[in-house]
This record gives C-alpha cells, structure tokens and sequence, in this order.
C-alpha cells in the first residue's frame, strides 16, 4: 500500500510525543530504539518498566544530568556509550516507556544514590501489576513543585517468535 509520509509538526500533534521502533513488536533480545519530541522547550524525564516490572531511566541517562530540551526536536534516546535504549530482554509480555515533560526541572534528587539512580529507590511493586499507573506514580512524585507535566505512553510486546512481516 501507500508509503506513510512522516507527519510535520501541526497544531494537532500532542504535546509530547514517543516512538518505539519496530512498532513496539520485539523478538527477545532485539534492541530498542526510543524516540521522543516535545510541543515546547522544557524538561524531560523517560522511565521504562519490563515486564518483570524492572525501572529504568532512560533520560537523563544520570540523575545530575541536564533535562532540558528543545521544541520540536526529535531525539533519539540512547543508553551507556551511545547504544540503543534498551534491549528488550523481558522473558516475553511487555514494557512500557513513559516519557513526561515539565517547565521546570523534575525533582529527582530522592531517586539518586552516588550520583546514580537508586534502583531500589524507583522500584515499585505495582509496576508489575500496572505498569502505566507505577510509572506515572513515579513521575508525580518528580514533579517540579507548582508544575504540571505533560506525559506521553508508549508500550511495547516481546515475544519468544513471530513472523517478522517481510
């Protein structure tokens, strides 16, 4: 069929929008490529959760590392040493990626341990049961003082097989 052209910025785009490659459709052990682009000029944070309910950051790779990001840029998140965001390990079920933006900093300082993200800090027991409410819960308590965010989901499947469409 018809080739989708790549949509340009309207004023119908929302205000922060997330895209995971493959249409969210993995086989165990590929690797995912997430990217984001915001409405307006602000401050980003992604969290990703597995299936087994694992956090992790995905931006700011480091919690003393600058949000700040600019309007209708699109970004490409990357891992350590500039690979892809993650690899999609999950035994088989899915993920979710949240990515939030803010007119001021997210407040991250309590999830911090050593200049790193405190894992045991993000971990959340409801994030295996729902990972869209644990991560949203994790983001409001981010939240700049007196701000609101603007939140984007995306979710994807991993799964043992499936026929690749060709």
């Amino acid at each position: 069929g018809e080739k989708a052209q790549p949509a340009a910025a309207t004023a119908d785009d929302p205000p922060i929008q997330i895209w995971i490659n493959n249409d969210g459709r993995f086989l165990r052990g590929d690797r995912a490529k997430v990217h984001v682009r915001t409405e307006d000029d602000g401050y980003l944070v992604v969290l990703h959760a597995d299936a087994e309910g694992h956090l992790r950051v995905l931006f700011p790779l480091d919690p003393g590392a600058d949000q700040r990001i600019v309007r209708d840029k699109k970004y490409e998140l990357k891992g350590r040493g500039g690979r892809e965001a993650f690899i999609a390990d999950d035994s088989s079920g899915h993920g979710t990626v949240i990515a939030a933006v803010s007119k001021s900093p997210f407040r991250v300082d309590g999830f911090a341990r050593d200049g790193h993200w405190d894992t045991r800090a993000l971990s959340d027991q409801r994030l295996r049961d729902d990972q869209e409410t644990g991560l949203l819960d994790l983001v409001r308590q981010m939240q700049p003082s007196g701000e609101q965010f603007v939140y984007s989901v995306a979710t994807y499947v991993v799964s043992e097989q499936y026929a690749r469409d060709r």
